[in-house]
């Protein structure tokens, strides 16, 4: 592209060398939805149609950036509606963000209003090739925290999508986790991950294209005591839920006709940080490259789970990504998880329990940051490729206990000494593993960071908690001086 056209004596002489060397071009083409985006080292291609009303905002506050405006034009091959549109910022032009020139506004919000309205999972990763845009969504252990959340969060951020959550229901899911999913778009189903032939009649009666698979049994302490279960669930269940992607998506070639509409397949498997074993302390963080050493039960049945998912991918050419997550926090968690535990326990003004001396390190991430990673591998990672997610945010459990009695006595109005009284330390679990850290730095480059600040999230958590402890009768209105202004949402 050529420079525009400047004017002045002094912009004359050097303006057009600067702008070469300064100035970014975005050409942004109103592709078919289902086209891939394309990237370049000096433009790119993608949909708008995939931009959210968030997405579409952050575009204009390039208009903000570094005094610079964006002058847009359409481009001359454009039918009606447009199919492409040529959009080139930071083009020096010395005027502040309020003082910009209206025809330059004029014409980008032009632009923007004639983009088809279709928001959806784009808002982050804007600079990085879309591989795949899920539509029809089957989502396992939807009732679970993170499947829950993921729900909820795919269908604010895309109202293109159509999801089908499949839970089986156990003590770790609850239909109360979906109440507010939207029924247009959303159904649920009850039934077993080792159920193949039920899991495949969904993929065909809802055209399915995308598979997130999170049903597993995840307590650590209850893998020791009984670890056939999570054999069963988390080893023969993610193996039926590969069957019936294959023989639906590939023998029965439900991905073939897909691919006749321009839509993509995608088998998208969620395992945990625990698979790799522990550290030391001043060790670097696990990357994807780190040997398996799980320890538990629990770690060593998600661990065969991802070996299979792999092999499947390989010899079977399914299209498959892999992610492995470090400790999530968040709304919806079960109650027997440490977070609800330790705000329930203060609640009650019961002890608190720590194993052992409190000094195993976990990293911490918050739900909603899991969700937005899961789905930006989903459709911009690379097949048969595993994507490490974490929050970079290491805290021992005994430091992460003191701060969460600390924030609830500030949400509940009680003193902060009371409730650190409280913490009492217990014999020490089994093969408890010393430290988990994780290294996303591959996630990062394919552009996904955590955005959510710890103490943020700890207090949308630790508030929601409270709400939903009070509205269970586990904790009476007035204790602890609780009041209508520490409810959560």
């Amino acid at each position: 592209q050529n420079p525009p056209e400047l004017h002045g004596d002094r912009r004359e002489r050097d303006g057009k060398e600067r702008w070469r060397r300064s100035c970014m071009s975005l050409t942004l083409h109103l592709l078919p939805f289902a086209q891939p985006a394309q990237r370049s080292r000096r433009q790119i291609v993608l949909d708008l149609r995939a931009l959210s009303t968030e997405a579409a905002g952050a575009l204009k506050s390039l208009a903000h950036t570094k005094n610079h405006c964006i002058h847009a034009q359409i481009s001359e091959e454009v039918p009606d509606p447009p199919s492409a549109v040529l959009l080139t910022s930071a083009r020096p032009c010395g005027h502040s963000p309020e003082r910009r020139p209206p025809e330059h506004a004029a014409v980008f919000s032009g632009m923007l209003a004639r983009a088809p309205p279709a928001p959806t999972l784009m808002d982050q990763g804007l600079m990085t090739p879309l591989v795949h845009t899920p539509r029809a969504v089957l989502i396992t252990g939807a009732a679970g925290f993170i499947g829950s959340n993921l729900v909820h969060r795919l269908l604010q951020l895309d109202p293109r999508a159509h999801v089908v959550g499949f839970d089986k229901l156990t003590y770790a899911g609850s239909l109360e986790n979906l109440a507010d999913a939207d029924p247009q778009r959303f159904t649920f189903v009850q039934g077993d991950i080792c159920d193949g032939t039920l899991v495949a009649k969904l993929l065909r009666e809802h055209k399915i294209d995308t598979i997130l698979h999170l049903a597993a049994e995840s307590h650590v302490d209850r893998s020791i005591d009984g670890p056939a279960a999570f054999v069963q669930t988390n080893v023969v269940g993610t193996y039926a839920m590969l069957e019936a992607a294959r023989t639906v998506w590939l023998l029965e070639g439900a991905a073939n006709r897909l691919a006749e509409e321009g839509q993509t397949v995608r088998f998208h498997h969620v395992s945990t940080d625990e698979v790799y074993g522990d550290l030391d302390l001043h060790e670097p963080g696990f990357t994807e490259t780190t040997p398996y050493q799980p320890s538990s039960p629990y770690s060593a049945s998600k661990a065969g789970s991802d070996h299979l998912v792999r092999a499947w991918g390989r010899t079977y050419k399914l299209s498959v990504t892999l992610s492995n997550c470090s400790n999530n926090y968040g709304p919806r968690q079960h109650a027997e998880k440490l977070i609800p535990t330790v705000v329930r326990k203060c609640l009650q003004r019961q002890p608190i329990p720590v194993y052992g001396k409190g000094e195993n390190v976990r990293d911490w991430l918050y739900v909603d940051d899991h969700c937005d990673a899961l789905l930006h591998i989903v459709s911009h990672g690379s097949q048969g490729e595993t994507y490490n997610v974490g929050g970079n945010n290491e805290w021992s459990n005994l430091q992460l206990v003191q701060k969460l009695a600390t924030l609830t006595a500030q949400a509940v109005g009680t003193p902060a000494e009371e409730l650190l009284d409280l913490i009492t330390f217990v014999t020490d679990r089994p093969g408890h593993d010393r430290r988990y850290a994780i290294d996303a730095s591959k996630l990062a480059g394919l552009g996904w960071q955590p955005t959510t600040e710890f103490d943020e999230g700890l207090l949308t958590t630790i508030n929601w908690y409270i709400h939903k402890f009070r509205s269970e009768g586990l904790v009476e209105p007035g204790r602890l001086g609780l009041h209508s202004g520490t409810e959560g949402p």
